[in-house]
Order: C-alpha cells, then structure tokens, then sequence
C-alpha cells in the first residue's frame, strides 16, 4: 500500500509517518506539504490513499480534495483536521471523501481508518458518528452557516481568514465583484452586517483555529 500524506506543518507529517511506517501492509509513504504539492506527486505516482489536512496555504484541502476526485476520482482520501465542527466531515464526504479523523484520534484509530478506507468502505471519527447521525436522524436544528451552500461556506472561511475578494478572486477564478456579490449574499443569509461578524462567528463556532 502507498500512502501520501498532506500536512504543512512538518512535525506532524513526521507524527503520522512514525504512526504508519510500522504497519506490515504500507510499503511507501511520500509526503507534500501544499495542496500543489500532492497534485505533483500524484502525476508520478499512484497512490493507494491521500491523507488530507483541510487547513492548507493557498488552496484548502477542501478544494484540492473536489480536484483530486476529478482528476483520479478512484483514489480514496482520508480528510484530517483540527476541527472537530461536524459541518466540515459532512461536507468533506459531500465532497467525495472516504473518510474524516480529527488530529487528537488514537493512532490505532488512524490505523483501522486506513485499512477500512483501502478496503472499500468510509469512516468517520468515533468522536464524530453520533452527532452526525443526530443531525441526520433527528432533524437538529441548522446553526447559521449550515445554510450556505459550498461555495458560500468556502467564501465565507476565506472572508473569515482575513482574505480580501481580490485575494478570493484569484483564488476561485472569480471576479473580485462577483466575490463581493457572494459576500453580500452571505451577511445576508447569517444575518450579520460585516466580515467581522462573519469572523468572530467562525470562530466562536471553531470553523476557524
């Protein structure tokens, strides 16, 4: 089994390296610290399973994820993540994903999750499968930004970062009006009235660190 594995923070590549290399059945691992980085290596390399951070420079691993499922839609990807916001899981697996671990998982966790993963199936955080089948099941009530869509979510966490529209603009091939228009639409939706609004919600709701 190859493994790649995407993470800008260094330490925590060489954490996860540490976790897998003992494991009888993984014969590579490479590692990328950038969402271009991954797509680099995927081009010489098939790997078995992409091990995704969500919080990247430049592209989030949102976005490489929906780019990785385009161009090798039969690689499965494990999403990472400090949040344990579980909008972000659910909207990981809409996305394609097979799989969504916050960092603080036991590392035989990590293990079991790579192996179901391998083998065809999804898993989901065992901090996380409750309150997912709650929303699911039991129809809880949708918090403020549960009611954007994706491209409005993905909006909104850039706004949130501090990134100006013609930042945004560049980034999403988009006109620096059309990201204001979308921003309007936004502060509408939450029923707030500035980015900063938007920021200390994301926040306060942890879809931001």
């Amino acid at each position: 089994m190859k493994i790649l594995i995407c993470d800008d923070h260094k330490l925590l590549r060489e954490g996860l390296i540490q976790i897998l290399r003992p494991v009888e059945e993984i014969t590579y691992i490479g590692e990328a610290g950038t969402g271009e980085e991954v797509l680099k290596l995927m081009k010489n390399t098939a790997f078995d399973i992409l091990i995704l951070d969500i919080a990247l420079p430049g592209k989030n691993g949102l976005e490489i994820l929906a780019t990785v499922k385009t161009l090798y839609p039969s690689t499965p990807v494990l999403m990472v993540s400090m949040h344990t916001q579980v909008q972000y899981a659910i909207r990981a697996l809409k996305k394609g994903a097979s799989g969504y671990l916050t960092k603080n998982v036991a590392s035989d966790e990590l293990i079991i999750a790579i192996r179901k993963i391998k083998n065809g199936g999804k898993y989901i955080a065992k901090d996380l499968v409750e309150e997912i089948a709650d929303t699911a099941i039991n129809g809880k009530d949708l918090q403020k930004h549960e009611t954007l869509s994706e491209h409005e979510f993905d909006i909104m966490i850039k706004i949130a970062n501090g990134q100006t529209p013609t930042q945004i603009g560049l980034e999403m091939n988009l006109s620096r009006n059309t990201i204001s228009s979308l921003r309007s639409k936004i502060l509408f939706k939450m029923h707030f009235e500035t980015s900063a609004d938007i920021t200390k919600y994301c926040y306060e709701q942890k879809l931001i660190t």
